[in-house]
């Protein structure tokens, strides 16, 4: 008796690139750690350091991750767009100000400063 599963390609597909991105991201901030570690000047990129590699080779190293991270991240989007602009519409419904918060934010920016403080430290009461 054979069991078989649906794959979601999509799903699938979605999962395969935030693990990528995760990875190659990590891998970036290894390489661009260990280079800020290592000494700076003349003839510094001649000793090898981490996994007999040397500084220079570090670099290209950390440039070629960095590039690939970069790829990943544009195809995350790509993927991701419709969740994206989900969330960006979400979140600005529920940062839009009501309109008696909006009179009162805007009635405390025309005042005069005064002894309690200044007009946008007013506390709003009203919402």
């Amino acid at each position: 008796m054979s069991h078989t599963t649906q794959i979601n390609y999509r799903t699938y597909l979605r999962s395969i690139i935030a693990v990528l991105m995760m990875v190659v991201w990590s891998l970036v901030m290894l390489s661009g750690f260990l280079l800020w570690l290592v000494p700076h000047g003349p003839r510094s990129g001649q000793t090898p350091l981490l996994f007999d590699l040397t500084k220079r080779e570090w670099g290209e190293l950390h440039l070629w991750l960095s590039l690939v991270a970069i790829a990943v991240t544009v195809a995350h989007l790509i993927v991701d767009w419709r969740g994206l602009c989900g969330c960006m519409k979400y979140l600005a419904s529920v940062h839009r100000h009501s309109d008696s918060t909006a009179a009162a934010i805007s009635a405390a920016s025309q005042s005069k400063p005064t002894a309690k403080g200044l007009p946008w430290q007013i506390e709003i009461t009203e919402l």
